[in-house]
């Protein structure tokens, strides 16, 4: 099914980018189910972004 390949392709890419699993980096305004968490943690943990001081990432504001 459609969801079982994009698990498949989150999990390679997550093991690409040598992590074992994305879900451990969270910020507290991202939720499991927020369409695009995998790719947000995968980002966290390569350190390409980092959040806010209060552990939030504000997902839907615009990037400036």
């Amino acid at each position: 099914t459609t969801k079982d390949l994009e698990k498949q392709k989150k999990q390679q890419v997550a093991q690409f980018a040598g992590l074992e699993s994305a879900s451990a980096a969270k910020f507290n305004d991202v939720g499991s189910r927020y369409w695009a968490a995998e790719e947000i943690a995968i980002a966290a943990k390569m350190g390409w972004i980092n959040g806010y001081p209060d552990g939030s990432f504000r997902p839907d504001r615009n990037v400036t």
